[in-house]
This record gives C-alpha cells, sequence and structure tokens, in this order.
C-alpha cells in the first residue's frame, strides 16, 4: 500500500473550498484508489492535502494525481509526494 500526496500551499483557501467536493467527486469516480481524503491544515487554513491511497505496488505518482497537481498550481506553491508504507512486523 503507498500513498500519493498532493498538497497545496495558499494565501487563502476562500476560492479553493467551495471546490473540494467536486474534485473529491472526481477522483473518486475516476480512479481505481483504496481511499480519497482531502485535509485542511489547523489552524492556519493555508494548506490543503489530497491524499489518495493505492493497494497496488507501483509506488509512481499517477496521472490523475499528476492533473490535481497542474490544476492546484493556479492557487499557490504544490507539492506532489509519494509515501510508500513500511510493513509491520
Amino acid at each position: 500500500m503507498w500513498l500519493e500526496a498532493i498538497t497545496v500551499r495558499t494565501a487563502t483557501l476562500d476560492d479553493l473550498e467551495q471546490q473540494i467536493p467536486s474534485l473529491l467527486q472526481q477522483l473518486s469516480v475516476d480512479s481505481p484508489y483504496v481511499e480519497v481524503n482531502a485535509y485542511i491544515r489547523y489552524p492556519t487554513n493555508r494548506d490543503l492535502s489530497f491524499h489518495l491511497i493505492h493497494s497496488d505496488e507501483t509506488s509512481n505518482p499517477t496521472s490523475e494525481g499528476v492533473r490535481l497537481a497542474d490544476a492546484l498550481r493556479a492557487y499557490g506553491s504544490v507539492d506532489h509526494s509519494v509515501w510508500q508504507s513500511i510493513p509491520r512486523t
């Protein structure tokens, strides 16, 4: 299992916050993810992070994740990273 994280740091989430439900819906419908979530950094409310959890072993950024990161660049600085889970022993 692995996680694809797309985080945007913006001056304000006011413009972007209205789009969160539709972005989540589009990711859930179009993609084979185990889970898709969005998080707002508390208490600053200036960072928004989408977490796309995958069940396969590919561990490479997906085309959907790249498209989301590209779209979020209009709102601020974007970090798109991949996190591999550590097996429990």
